[in-house]
């Protein structure tokens, strides 16, 4: 018990020194807020049941990304694995949507796609086919 009190004493001092920061400067309160508005943000959050919606949404689009990118990742996996030839013409296109940062991308998917579901699933099955 004592191990634990030890090693949450920086983080409690830390929360303080940004409570005390934050209340004392506006600019700072407008950059950082503070942990007690986000605390009683997150409780707002969990009152209105939003939070559980959005986390719902959310995971839904990265199971599907997920499942998406798994099949197609292992599809062209195999592809490559079976026949030369294409192994030697996707190579090259591969590798470069494997450097692609695949946040650089998001706002050209956004335009392309919109913001609904299929923009996120399609984002995160890209990341899921090209790691």
């Amino acid at each position: 018990m004592r191990n634990l009190g030890l090693k949450l004493i920086p983080a409690i001092i830390l929360l303080f020194a940004w409570e005390i920061l934050s209340l004392s400067d506006k600019s700072i309160m407008f950059l950082f807020s503070s942990p007690s508005a986000i605390v009683q943000l997150l409780w707002q959050e969990i009152q209105t049941k939003q939070m559980w919606y959005n986390i719902g949404l959310t995971s839904q689009e990265a199971v599907l990304g997920l499942i998406l990118g798994t099949f197609f990742g292992t599809l062209t996996g195999f592809i490559i694995w079976i026949n030369e030839t294409v192994r030697k013409m996707l190579q090259p296109y591969l590798l470069i949507l494997g450097a692609l940062p695949i946040f650089a991308l998001a706002p050209m998917l956004i335009i392309w796609l919109g913001i609904g579901l299929k923009s996120k699933v399609f984002m995160a099955a890209f990341g899921v086919f090209v790691l």
